[in-house]
């Protein structure tokens, strides 16, 4: 016997999957060539000086002959120095390597895009110390 009710729920299912396909297929994914500094919301938050920032500045920035104070007159060793230096907006345009401005780390590598994120929200944040 031929039950229609069946018949049709089965069409309507099957319908209804493969809206459902098309549709998810055509979301957009944000991927790492979108946003290319991109970092977890949970690290951006605990993005601090102290926490996160410092260890960046102590690793490629505060060596002898740079950004401890005794040449170049930018010191990023204390919060307050690096805070002061960070609100000229040279910063992130510098460490993102942006044309008009010095490269830095001078002479290195540019930072990697975690830690590039990692100063970037903790400007964003508003400098947070601890």
């Amino acid at each position: 016997m031929f039950d229609a009710t069946n018949y049709y729920m089965k069409k309507i299912l099957l319908a209804a999957f493969i809206i459902s396909f098309g549709l998810w297929s055509c979301k957009k994914e944000v991927t790492k060539t979108d946003d290319p500094v991109h970092i977890s919301k949970t690290l951006c938050d605990s993005s601090t000086f102290n926490g996160l920032v410092l260890p960046i500045f102590n690793a490629n920035c505060n060596i002898t002959g740079c950004h401890n104070g005794a040449v170049v007159g930018v010191d990023f060793r204390t919060y307050a120095k690096a805070k002061t230096a960070a609100t000229t907006k040279k910063l992130m345009p510098s460490i993102k390597h942006e044309l008009g401005v010095s490269a830095m780390p001078q002479g290195s590598p540019k930072l990697s895009d975690r830690d590039i994120g990692i100063i970037q929200c903790w400007v964003d944040k508003g400098y947070p110390e601890n």
